[in-house]
Order: structure tokens, then C-alpha cells, then sequence
């Protein structure tokens, strides 16, 4: 009984924060997002470019996250990025406490951004999300 118990708490855990987790406001519009590691010469310290779609009216700036999907405790941090009108995110652009991707040696890992629109308020009226892989072959 005693090895249970470890196994469903951790469970529990796992529950609890995926709840806590908050889901966009169904009137957020869904933006499309691509970047690509050779953007930059420094994926582990500068951020690649991302290039933006379907950006919603009112934009004013973006949060951008990243988050390592093969080891998701890992914190990479995020900063906001002023909208300057231009369908793109500068390489390097994300300030704040972004860190770039640090798979293990030999390793590749899963990397997702999430970019948030959000109008002067301050309120999310858009996201998008894509993943790669690095280091990319």
C-alpha cells in the first residue's frame, strides 16, 4: 500500500495543475505562428524570429513563452514584445526572462512558443502555438 501512495499523489499533482492551467477566451482569435532555430546564430541565447499571422485588431503587444515539451519543468521563461505592425518577431527581440533551448548533449527535445496578443488592457485577444525540434537536422 505504502508504494501507492507516492504514485497517487504524484498523480493528484499532475491533475491540479493542469487545472490551473488557463484556456484562452473563446473569442481569442487563433493566430498562426512560424519560426525556425537558424534565424538566429544563438538559439540558446537569442530568439529566433517569429513570423505571425492572422494578428487580431487591437493588438498592442505579445507575451511570448517557450517550453520545453520533452521536459516540461524545465523554465525557459518569457518576456513581452511591443507590436510594431510588422507581421514578425525579431530574432533576439524577446527580452524579460526568456532562455533558449538546452537539450542534453545528444539529445533532441520538443520545443514549443506560445505568442499572446494583447490589446492596452493588457487582455488576451489572440494566440498561437507551434513546436520544432532542436537542434533541427
Amino acid at each position: 500500500m505504502r508504494s501507492i501512495v507516492p504514485i497517487a499523489v504524484s498523480c493528484c499533482m499532475a491533475l491540479f495543475l493542469l487545472s490551473c492551467q488557463q484556456a484562452p477566451p473563446p473569442e481569442a482569435v487563433k493566430m498562426g505562428v512560424e519560426f525556425s532555430w537558424s534565424s538566429t546564430e544563438d538559439p540558446g541565447g537569442i530568439s529566433p524570429e517569429i513570423s505571425l499571422t492572422q494578428i487580431p485588431d487591437g493588438t498592442e503587444k505579445f507575451l511570448v513563452e517557450m517550453k520545453d515539451l520533452d521536459f516540461p519543468m524545465a523554465d525557459h521563461g518569457s518576456g513581452h514584445v511591443d507590436y510594431s505592425q510588422e507581421p514578425v518577431i525579431k530574432a533576439g527581440a524577446v527580452k524579460g526572462t526568456y532562455v533558449g533551448p538546452r537539450p542534453p548533449p545528444g539529445k533532441v527535445h520538443n520545443y514549443q512558443f506560445t505568442v499572446k496578443a494583447l490589446d492596452k488592457d493588457g487582455k488576451l485577444i489572440g494566440i498561437g502555438i507551434q513546436s520544432r525540434p532542436y537542434p533541427e537536422s
